[in-house]
């Protein structure tokens, strides 16, 4: 008996029924942490738990200790095969969870990008790093929506990754959002730490300009030199 696969077969009916670990627990009256188990393989439910843990998520016993959906399809009035449809599960979750990444990773480029904008008028009124912190704090929620996205999919292409011929790469999907999102998340950490530091030495504005657009070209070198190189 494959309790990986049964586990994962669980956390997929679980999300197709829109039920967190906890509720199921709930209904089961027992506690998050053991469907954590089972849904990860390390843990079986009890004997007695499995017909309500079908019942629950619309499947059978059989499907259940299979760990998979079984589909009877009927030939000329005879059952001609059964199908696996956990496949299709799988398929339709790692769809959705794209999706809701790149929900989150536009949310994540408008944050990074009102970051960017904000501080310039900010520094106009008080002239002072008051703006810059803003911004810092935009661009932080910014990585926070990003790496919501990046987790959710994460998880889903890796369950779909166990059952797939062709595996889904999470990184090919997620480089061309995080590309955008590093450029402008580096934006004021730079301006804020040049600024200080020219302040520190009362350098010019001039010097501190060229400093940062120097320091801004030589932190994204290196940013997609080594988190974006082809392996």
């Amino acid at each position: 008996m494959n309790t990986e696969k049964i586990g994962a077969f669980i956390a997929q009916c679980r999300k197709l029924k829109n039920m967190t670990q906890q509720q199921l627990a709930d209904e089961l009256g027992i506690t998050n942490k053991a469907v954590s188990k089972w849904e990860t393989g390390q843990g079986m439910p009890d004997v007695s738990m499995l017909p309500a843990i079908a019942e629950l998520l619309d499947i059978t016993v059989d499907e259940l200790l299979k760990g998979e959906k079984i589909i009877k399809t009927e030939v000329y009035g005879n059952i001609a095969s059964e199908k696996s449809g956990s496949f299709e599960i799988a398929q339709y979750l790692v769809n959705k969870s794209i999706i809701k990444f790149k929900i989150f990773s536009t949310w994540s480029i408008i944050f990074a990008i009102v970051g960017v904008i904000i501080p310039y008028f900010i520094w106009n009124e008080t002239k002072d790093y008051t703006g810059l912190l803003f911004g810092l704090w935009l661009e932080v929620c910014s990585m926070g929506a990003f790496y919501v996205g990046y987790i959710i999919t994460g998880n889903e292409i890796n369950s779909y990754n166990k059952m797939a011929k062709e595996k889904i790469n999470r990184m090919s999907i997620c480089n061309n959002h995080l590309k955008i999102c590093a450029m402008l998340w580096s934006i004021i950490p730079i301006i804020l730490f040049v600024s200080i530091i020219c302040n520190i030495l009362s350098l010019s504005f001039m010097f501190k300009a060229i400093l940062i657009i120097l320091a801004y070209a030589f932190v994204n070198i290196i940013i997609f030199k080594y988190l974006f190189k082809s392996k």
